[in-house]
């Protein structure tokens, strides 16, 4: 597939980076197509040093479909697959979102997913974070909150 001129280079490191990074989270606007093309190239596995300096080690982890034992041998390699790198950028979208709700306060979050939560009914914010239904629900979650909706 080739790139179109309309199409932006996409450095989808930094764009995963900046979401656990910033406290000025503005999230760029971009096609599918330029998602896709920035996809395919895929993430390296050192990347994962950085997103755990702030998403706790088992949740990136876990969104991944691993033991926390592998986080070694995965930092060393060249390229994640394509679903590891489209599961990372699902995870980092989330926690940026939630980093907003919680007003960049780090350590309210981290306590915050741990927390039994009566909306969930049982369930923590950790095991619905690390698979895309539960971050659909989560998200649904976090919209009523900010909008003052929830029950």
């Amino acid at each position: 597939m080739k790139q179109t001129e309309s199409s932006q280079n996409i450095e989808l490191n930094e764009l995963l980076v900046s979401r656990i990074e910033s406290t000025k989270i503005q999230e760029p606007n971009y096609s599918n197509l330029d998602l896709f093309l920035a996809f395919e190239k895929r993430i390296p596995g050192s990347i994962l040093q950085k997103l755990v300096k702030s998403i706790p080690r088992e949740l990136v982890m876990a969104s991944l479909d691993l033991a926390t034992e592998d986080y070694s041998k995965l930092v060393r390699r060249k390229t994640l697959t394509l679903k590891q790198t489209d599961n990372l950028y699902e995870l980092t979208k989330i926690w940026a979102e939630l980093r907003m709700l919680f007003n960049f306060d780090e350590n309210s979050l981290n306590k915050w997913i741990d927390a039994e939560l009566p909306i969930l009914e049982g369930a923590k914010v950790r095991e619905l974070i690390v698979t895309s239904t539960g971050r659909a629900a989560l998200r649904e979650i976090v919209s009523e909150m900010l909008s003052g909706d929830l029950t």
